[in-house]
C-alpha cells in the first residue's frame, strides 16, 4: 500500500535468479472489484514495481501479490 495513498497497491520485485522475470501486481480491493498493475519484465540483477489503484468506493487496500508470468 502507498503511504499517501490507502487506494495504491505496489509490489516491487528484485529478480534475483539467472534468466529474465515478468511479474504483476494483483491488488485486493474490498468492496471494489480487485485489479492487476502492469506487466513487469525484469533482466537478472533488476528491480522493477508494478502497481495498481482501487476504485474510490473501494475499503482501500486489503492486500497486494503478485503472478508471474
Amino acid at each position: 500500500m502507498h503511504n499517501n495513498n490507502p487506494d495504491h497497491g505496489i509490489a516491487g520485485c528484485h529478480n534475483n535468479t539467472d534468466r529474465t522475470v515478468t511479474f504483476r501486481a494483483e491488488i485486493v480491493c474490498g468492496w471494489a472489484p480487485d485489479v492487476s498493475g502492469q506487466w513487469v519484465t525484469l533482466a537478472p540483477g533488476q528491480y522493477g514495481e508494478s502497481s495498481g489503484v482501487c476504485a474510490i468506493y473501494s475499503s482501500g487496500v486489503g492486500s497486494v501479490g503478485w503472478t508471474i508470468q
